[in-house]
């Protein structure tokens, strides 16, 4: 069953490099054979069907059960670092038993074939956003200060620390730059999202109703963690999104948060929240947008 479907993925060579990036030399029928196993012991049932399988950061399966439980396992490179998936399906489970709309983790993170992962419900309900709605962003920033109210007082312990690092120097001036604001701002360290966005969630009539890519839990400071939302928040699940970047459209998403939050951010803090903007923006190739930020 999955055999077939994997041959056939690496047919490509980014796909291949990502496999063995992943799994090392295992062979798809050995990782076929592993995985049914797994299903056996851990959850009482064997594949039946499946649903579809992906390579990016991480191998993605969707499988139909015996059970007629449907799941999706993840798996990352061990050097992803277990620690720091135990604590994701740790956090991931409390934000479903709070009510967040994230898929429901069904075990704790494993060693399979070189590669580590763990398995969570599958999740249907909604559409990925090609558009931006001025509902959809505010219910998007509404959906990320949520998370940070609910992970306020949540052990950050094994997660990783800081989209933006505290050590060692950029080398793009623009990022140096920005990077040197963030650094000079005490941080408060909270768990968040590192790669809230469209990209992430789906909707329907415009409501939240699932968020993904748990994965990306990471220990940080709360302007930061908008900051870089605010500035890649437009982008597409696809990789081609319709959304064309503008700082507007950043700034309607930090004052979409601070309606959320209830409260407005002071000067300093605006500061904070732009230079995580302009750093992230400058990973995503758009300098001039990074520029016009920094020079405000």
């Amino acid at each position: 069953m999955l055999t077939e479907s994997i041959n056939t993925a690496l047919l490509d060579g980014d796909n291949e490099r990502v496999y063995e990036m992943i799994f090392g030399d295992t062979d798809p029928d050995t990782l076929e054979f592993s995985l049914e196993h797994f299903i056996a012991n851990e959850l009482k049932a064997r594949p039946i069907d499946l649903l579809f399988f992906e390579l990016s950061v991480s191998a993605v399966f969707g499988i139909q059960l015996s059970n007629s439980s449907s799941i999706v396992f993840k798996f990352f490179p061990e050097s992803y670092g277990k620690a720091h998936l135990d604590a994701v399906v740790k956090t991931q489970m409390s934000l479903f038993e709070s009510g967040f709309p994230c898929p429901k983790p069904i075990t704790q993170c494993h060693s399979l074939c070189s590669a580590i992962g763990y398995a969570e419900e599958l999740v249907e309900e909604g559409t990925f956003q090609e558009k931006v709605e001025k509902v959809s962003l505010n219910e998007l920033a509404k959906g990320q200060h949520t998370i940070h109210t609910m992970l306020q007082n949540v052990d950050a312990k094994g997660l990783k620390r800081f989209l933006i690092p505290r050590e060692g120097e950029e080398s793009d001036e623009l990022a140096k730059k920005a990077q040197e604001l963030v650094c000079a701002h005490e941080p408060r360290l909270i768990v968040g999202h590192g790669e809230w966005g469209f990209k992430c969630t789906r909707f329907e009539s415009n409501k939240l109703v699932a968020a993904f890519d748990w994965y990306s839990l990471v220990a940080e400071d709360e302007l930061v963690l908008l900051g870089v939302a605010a500035a890649s928040h437009w982008q597409s699940p696809y990789g081609n999104s319709k959304i064309e970047p503008n700082l507007p459209l950043m700034k309607d998403y930090v004052e979409a948060y601070q309606n959320a939050r209830g409260r407005p951010f002071n000067f300093g803090e605006k500061l904070i929240i732009n230079a995580a903007m302009a750093y992230r923006l400058v990973q995503l190739s758009l300098p001039k947008l990074a520029q016009e930020l920094i020079s405000e």
